[in-house]
């Protein structure tokens, strides 16, 4: 609760509640958070040493998809999170045109969307996806294109994903600047193709992140010309060819692993390396390690590959690691 009041008196722009893959629905956690959001919207919500502003942030909800059945009472932003719904955006935008705030665009939902339906294809496996997998890939980078330009051609606000880092709970390999530059310049890539905004974890990182667009705004003007459809719709099937290592499999096993204790726990989210986790990172990582194990995805600079035993095999070391993990937590 100390962060949603700190966010609320922090931020002057907008504060997204997420009820969806930050969240985990035991009674306790679903119960005290809706009943936060009405103490907020009443001004009732205080703690000692965080004083409310007389205009509190834009507060947004994120509700569970099979709770909205309350039809003209809310406005919508539609996260295109699967690889069929990146075919059909004009559709959506169409069928929600009465109560529509826009697109959004993540990458590991959609990422894992391709993952999951492509399955059985071996030309849509997956390489290790902290090396060859990001905004910058091709796949990813043509669909946030599409969906602004989808957007602003129907005046449609265009948003991306969020930034992960947790700049209090770093590796030590990564100091608070460089996280902050990363951050920045990931956002300034989105900035310049022409989002309307971004998603940021730590509340540190609004102001930085802020500025990125600000400056952005300024700077650049997005024609909205006629899209070649044929051109983006082809390049979103197109993955990225790459490696897996051993180091990726134990990768994917750990953050699966984690984010399912954690849930069993009555928690939406972990942070790992640095960075949070939510329902959606835990979903690539399962999706990826049953896709290599399906297509028995060689290893490079060794002779074996990806079967269910080398994955057990994979998980002897996190074992240990969570035990650590759990005499720690």
């Amino acid at each position: 609760m100390r962060a949603f009041c700190c966010f609320l008196a922090l931020v002057d722009q907008g504060v997204q509640v997420d009820f969806d893959d930050g969240h985990c629905p035991t009674w306790n956690n679903t119960l005290h958070g809706h009943f936060n959001i009405l103490e907020a919207t009443r001004g009732a919500l205080a703690l000692p040493g965080v004083k409310l502003v007389e205009k509190p942030a834009l507060l947004v909800v994120r509700p569970r998809a099979w709770n909205m059945d309350e039809p003209g009472s809310i406005k919508a932003t539609v996260l295109i999170e699967n690889i069929f719904a990146a075919f059909e955006m004009d559709e959506i935008l169409f069928e929600l045109r009465h109560h529509s705030s826009g697109l959004n665009c993540g990458m590991w939902d959609y990422t894992a969307s391709i993952v999951v339906n492509f399955r059985h294809r071996s030309d849509f496996v997956l390489p290790d996806r902290q090396q060859y997998v990001s905004m910058k890939s091709d796949f990813l980078k043509y669909y946030m294109e599409l969906l602004i330009r989808t957007c602003k051609r129907r005046s449609a606000p265009a948003t991306t994903g969020m930034v992960p880092f947790v700049l209090s709970e770093l590796p030590a390999e990564l100091s608070q600047a460089e996280a902050i530059a990363k951050a920045q310049a990931g956002k300034r890539m989105e900035a310049l193709a022409g989002s309307d905004g971004a998603l940021v974890y730590d509340l540190a990182l609004v102001k930085p992140v802020q500025e990125v667009f600000t400056s952005a705004r300024s700077s650049a003007s997005l024609t909205v010309t006629a899209i070649d459809e044929a051109f983006y719709k082809e390049s979103l099937l197109i993955v990225p060819r790459g490696n897996v290592t051993r180091r990726s499999v134990e990768a994917n096993v750990r953050v699966a692993l984690l984010y399912v204790l954690h849930w069993l726990y009555g928690q939406g989210t972990v942070v790992v390396n640095g960075c949070v986790e939510d329902s959606a990172t835990a979903e690539i990582s399962r999706a990826q390690l049953w896709q290599w194990v399906h297509h028995q995805v060689p290893i490079a600079a060794s002779f074996e590959r990806v079967n269910a035993e080398y994955v057990n095999l994979c998980c002897c070391p996190s074992r240990d690691w969570f035990r650590g993990y759990c005499g720690r937590s």
